[in-house]
Parts: structure tokens; sequence; C-alpha cells
């Protein structure tokens, strides 16, 4: 009786795992297609969407405007490809390794609580050239920023060769505090602080640059937002670090072209 229990748990198990239902493993390949089928722009549903239109084009506008390996785009003889754009992506030499993927930056999100996260780090890190993990976070208590760096994940970026830019997040403790945000964009001598201990992070850890990654903000207007992103970009260019930030896609209140 007991091999026979056995023996039909081991079929049980097999079918299970051979259709996919084991509960700690995620069907990505099902999930990955499911994604790219509601990311597809020229699906009928979004034929009408005003933000789409304006700013669905990213595909197309890296496969003609991104250098390729041969140093030329498209269609044009062999020549230094950074003169072509009028905003290069190279922030300056460090940036070069970029340029050996067709589509330029070819970069993924890592977090340090999905265990998944840091599997999926070791499969696909030969595929990237940067890599944007959750590491540096704002404090609601102090209005400052402190660091929660995997020194696993960590190992594994450097090891490959790969650029580290860390999100920078209003994430505390499980909430995302608007109110911190708006307090220190509200406040120079907050914003300020915040730049420069960012610098000084940025420095010490060798990162290329900075993410922005601010949710759940409390703002009634886009000013304060906006100048915060301009002065952040400005100072760290100045000193050859890369911003980006992200945004909330088909929502009005973000002033898309400012930012």
């Amino acid at each position: 009786m007991i091999v026979l229990v056995l023996i039909l748990g081991v079929v049980i198990f097999s079918i299970a795992v051979n259709r996919g239902y084991t509960p700690d493993l995620p069907r990505i390949k099902e999930q990955s297609q499911l994604y790219k089928k509601v990311l597809d722009t020229n699906r009928i549903l979004f034929k009408n969407n005003n933000l789409l239109q304006q700013y669905g084009g990213f595909r197309k506008y890296i496969n003609e405007k991104v250098p390729y390996k041969s140093g030329a785009f498209p269609g044009q003889a062999r020549k230094d490809p950074y003169k072509s754009l009028a905003h290069p992506f190279r922030l300056d030499t460090s940036f070069q390794s970029f340029t050996k993927f067709p589509s330029g930056i070819r970069a993924a999100f890592y977090v340090d609580w999905d265990a998944q996260s840091f599997l999926s780090l070791q499969e696909y890190i030969s595929k990237m050239n940067l890599v944007i993990p959750e590491w540096i976070f704002i404090d609601p208590t102090a209005d400052t920023i402190f660091t929660t760096i995997d020194d696993r994940a960590w190992k594994v970026m450097k090891n490959a060769g790969v650029k580290i830019m860390p999100i920078l997040s209003n994430n505390y403790k499980e909430v995302f505090r608007g109110d911190a945000v708006h307090r220190i964009i509200n406040d120079p001598k907050k914003k300020q602080r915040l730049i420069d201990d960012l610098i000084r992070i940025l420095q010490k850890n060798d990162f290329v640059g900075v993410n922005v990654d601010f949710e759940e903000l409390v703002e009634t207007k886009n000013e304060h937002l906006v100048q915060f992103q301009r002065d952040l970009y400005n100072q760290l260019h100045a000193k050859h670090f890369l911003v980006t930030q992200d945004v909330i896609p088909f929502n009005e209140d973000y002033n898309f072209k400012e930012l």
C-alpha cells in the first residue's frame, strides 16, 4: 500500500509540474506571452488612445536611431553614431559598452524581496549591460535617504561587468510615502541634502546613476516635482551620472513633456 501511494504521488506531481500547476513556480513563459499581447500597440483596442499615440513609438525610435554594432544607423555609412543624435544616450566614455547591443541600453529591474528575481538575474545577466536594483530609499522619519544593498546580487552584477543604476524609492516598510516626497521637494534644504547624499552614495559604490521611482504622490500640481527632477538632472549630469525616472503611463496628472 505504501509503494502504491508513493507511485501515485509521483505520477500526480509529474502531471502537475508538466502542466505548470505547481504553486511556487509561476508560468513565466505564458505570462510573458500575455504581457506581449497587452503591450502590442498595433491592437485595435489602443488605436484611439491619445497618450499611446503620442508616446507609443519608442520601439520604432530605438530601432531607427540607436547606434548598432557597426557604428552606423540602418541605411547609413559607417561613422560616429553619436554625432547623428541631437541628444546622445552616452554621458561619457563609460557608456560606450551600451553600443554593443542593437537596442543600445538593455536593462532590467531587480528586487531583493523576490527569490525569483535573483534566479532571473543569474540566468539573464549576460544579456544585459545595465541593472536597476531597488537599493536606495527615503526614510520618512527624517526625510533622508538610506541604502539596502544586496551583497549577493551586487557580486553577480560586478562579476558580469554590467553597469548598476539603483532605484531611489519612497517605499518605506511596504508603504509608498508620498508625504515624505512632498516635504523634500517643497523644502530647498531637504531637497539639496537628498541630492548631495545621493551623489555620495553613487560615487562610493561606483554606480552609474539613479532611477527615480516615486509612487502614491500627494502633489496637487506639477511644478515642484518638475523642479526637483530638473535640479537632480543638472547636478548629477555635471558629475557624469545618468538619471532616469519612472512615471505612470496614461495618467494625465503627470506633465510628461516637462518631466
